[in-house]
């Protein structure tokens, strides 16, 4: 019998390129700065975190037959993550170049992720048999869709960014909880991304949509559950060294909340703290978050 903290994540598995500007960012200028490698990835974030909390994580993902493809399995396996990785040999591990100001706040990021198109859903193996099951839309539609028909537990997707959001319009309503933000849940619900926050979820609840979690920047987070929508205050963060992966552990963290039996609106709060924990490094995750467990 499978572990409740048992999770299969299927996503994104790719390196991240993080350069940081040491003044405001100029557009269309040279910027002086520097460049960090290293490996990210939305569920590959989430996975990470989980990992380091003891939850029992496999997460399925697509790569390059490249030096790219081998640091990320290195780095799965020191991350305590099952990695099992389709290969292409069409495309090269995926990529994600972003570019903060000395603020930490995203100027401009770069995806060349195409090699997530040839991921083949039928592929992945226990599909039926995970209690707990969490997409994203790095994927294709279609992927999502067929990992969803095979589908029996709970489901829960992340949304990743405004310009993919669309891509779990059509399944919305097969969707537990969904992760996003402000900008994402407009381009998913098609409205504009100035909306009051009530009249964003009534349009999800509309497109069928039933449970949530969303962020707004450095403002509060709103959390649906059973048709009862909740706003939940952030403590203002005085420092942010980076906000690259904040949302990832807001994911993961509330995550590991419902694992262990939360409620949603309970389990957020695990979320948050979590996410409060990697505004203050460099980097999508914390390799010392096994200390400050979020949701106890």
């Amino acid at each position: 019998m499978a572990r409740p903290d048992s999770i299969l994540l299927v996503g994104a598995a790719h390196l991240d390129r993080h350069g940081r500007c040491d003044g405001v960012p100029v557009p269309g200028g040279s910027n002086p700065g520097r460049f960090t490698d290293m490996s990210g990835g939305a569920a590959f974030n989430v996975a990470s975190s989980l990992a380091a909390w003891g939850a029992d994580v496999r997460l399925c993902s697509i790569l390059g037959d490249d030096a790219g493809g081998r640091a990320l399995r290195a780095a799965a396996m020191a991350r305590g993550v099952t990695l099992e990785a389709q290969v292409s040999r069409e495309h090269p591990t995926a990529t994600y170049t972003a570019i903060v100001g000395p603020d930490g706040t995203l100027a401009l990021a770069l995806a060349d992720m195409a090699i997530y198109d040839a991921l083949d859903p039928a592929a992945v193996a226990g599909v039926e048999d995970a209690p707990r099951l969490l997409v994203e839309a790095n994927l294709s539609a279609r992927a999502v869709a067929a990992l969803l028909d095979r589908a029996r537990g709970t489901v829960a997707a992340m949304t990743v960014s405004a310009a993919k959001a669309g891509r779990l319009r059509p399944v919305l309503a097969r969707i537990d909880t969904l992760f996003t933000n402000r900008a994402e849940l407009a381009a998913l619900c098609e409205q504009p991304v100035d909306a009051p926050m009530p009249d964003l979820l009534h349009a999800f609840a509309a497109l069928g949509g039933r449970g949530a979690v969303v962020s707004d920047g450095a403002g509060d987070v709103w959390t649906v559950a059973q048709g009862e929508t909740r706003r939940h205050p952030v403590p203002p963060v005085p420092d942010i060294v980076d906000a690259t992966g904040a949302g990832d552990a807001l994911t993961a963290g509330t995550l590991m909340g419902l694992m262990t039996g939360r409620p949603l609106h309970e389990a957020i709060d695990g979320g948050i703290r979590a996410a409060r924990a990697v505004l203050a490094v460099h980097g999508p995750w914390r390799a010392d978050i096994e200390g400050d467990r979020p949701w106890t």
